[in-house]
């Protein structure tokens, strides 16, 4: 597949009440969510966003099933983030008000719940920016979430955490007791969580970590990450500045070869064209159509504009 446009300076801006929030997202989540942050728009007043599904496929390498999109946004909307706050209150908040599928375009529209607004464009104070292509290319959960909290300190160059409030941070160890404890034993946990997340952080991101385990008296308490910029390592990250309908509209134009600019705007500028675009790129893409030597002329005499 090929990849969407790349832009070396693109980065996700996440609150840091999310990255330190106690939450467990499968891979397929995670994915959602990080291509949302990364299209929030923090001037903007609408809370309904659009994910076109290619364009994430695009840049996981993923191929996903809508009944699996559809689970993993059911289960999105569903989850309570929990954070106990600087002044001493308990938040519960959730992440959306509705999803809708658009049938025949491959779109994913999502509208924000009022409350969740602030964590997500209030970012005056305290946030962690973290590499969109990185987070998104990483399979394990596990990974995605802990890359999200060492970007947080990667300036710093180390961060120290206890393994009890990591365990509870990535939904290992319920704090209340409710749910079974999962990899109690230290040689579990480094073997299923920690080993290959660090390594599948070395690989795809700019991030070159290291972590040691300390203990106190005979028991291991906290884990210690050395965190480098590896610098000489290039880690491509995806351009979502066409973050508009109309922009989405441009770029699947450009991608069929449909440059005369009389037609390019025409289309842009007309709602009905710019859907009936989406959904014969998609379908083209797909192999709707069979074999085109041709797109831009096929597309151009399907929407009867030559």
């Amino acid at each position: 597949m090929m990849l969407s446009r790349i832009n070396d300076k693109q980065e996700i801006r996440q609150s840091n009440v999310l990255t330190e929030a106690r939450f467990e997202m499968s891979a397929t989540e995670l994915d959602i969510l990080f291509y949302l942050l990364s299209i929030l728009k923090k001037d903007s007043e609408t809370k309904k966003y659009q994910i076109p599904i290619l364009e994430l496929q695009n840049i996981t390498q993923k191929e996903y099933q809508y009944t699996q999109l559809r689970e993993a946004t059911e289960k999105m909307g569903s989850r309570m983030y929990e954070y106990n706050l600087d002044n001493g209150d308990y938040l519960q908040i959730w992440l959306f008000s509705s999803c809708l599928y658009k049938k025949g375009l491959g779109i994913i529209e999502i509208e924000l719940s009022e409350k969740i607004k602030p964590f997500l464009f209030d970012l005056r104070e305290r946030f962690t920016s973290f590499r969109l292509y990185a987070a998104l290319n990483m399979s394990s959960k596990y990974a995605k979430r802990i890359y999200t909290m060492l970007s947080q300190w990667k300036d710093k160059g180390v961060w120290r955490i206890s393994i009890e409030e990591m365990k509870i941070r990535l939904k290992i160890l319920d704090p209340k007791g409710k749910e079974p404890e999962l990899y109690k034993q230290i040689v579990e946990l480094k073997q299923r969580v920690l080993d290959p997340a660090i390594s599948q952080i070395n690989k795809y991101t700019e991030l070159n970590v290291s972590y040691k385990l300390l203990k106190k008296g005979r028991k291991f308490q906290d884990i210690e990450f050395d965190i480098d910029i590896q610098s000489d390592k290039a880690v491509v990250d995806i351009d979502f500045n066409h973050n508009s309908e109309e922009q989405r509209c441009l770029k699947n134009l450009e991608e069929i070869g449909v440059v005369r600019k009389d037609i390019v705007n025409t289309i842009i500028k007309d709602e009905s064209l710019r859907k009936k675009t989406f959904k014969w790129v998609y379908e083209w893409k797909l192999g709707k159509f069979g074999k085109v030597g041709n797109p831009a002329g096929l597309y151009l005499k399907t929407m009867g504009l030559v």
